[in-house]
């Protein structure tokens, strides 16, 4: 991660971490529609992601990611559970409140 010869100040080293970061990935209070246009293109980047690394392993093994499928399977469930919630809500007679959290946990794979 380190540039020697002409250091970044946005680049961090990885000792500047400690072992587990929380960090805020959606917050705040949005119409139906933005609310369902937020989730769902995240949980279609998600689909997305393990298309191509379900491809990836493909073309270099001859036989596909199990868990990549496994995980399509789940956020195509959760995609559908989404629609069917937004289906019939109208901008007009609520907001949502979205509060994401995640938790990275770094781990050293030299042990």
């Amino acid at each position: 991660m380190r540039n020697t010869n002409n250091q970044h100040d946005s680049e961090v080293e990885f000792s500047n971490y400690s072992s587990l970061e929380n960090l805020t990935l959606i917050k705040g209070t949005f119409t139906p529609s933005e609310a369902k246009e937020v989730l769902v293109s995240l949980i279609s980047s998600k689909i997305s992601f393990h298309n191509k690394k379900n491809l990836r392993s493909y073309e270099l093994n001859g036989k596909e990611n199990q868990e990549s499928k496994n995980r399509i399977k789940e956020f195509k469930k959760i995609r559908s559970k989404l629609l069917k919630i937004f289906e019939n809500i109208d901008d007009s007679e609520m907001s949502i409140k979205i509060d994401s959290q995640i938790s990275i946990e770094f781990q050293d794979n030299s042990e």
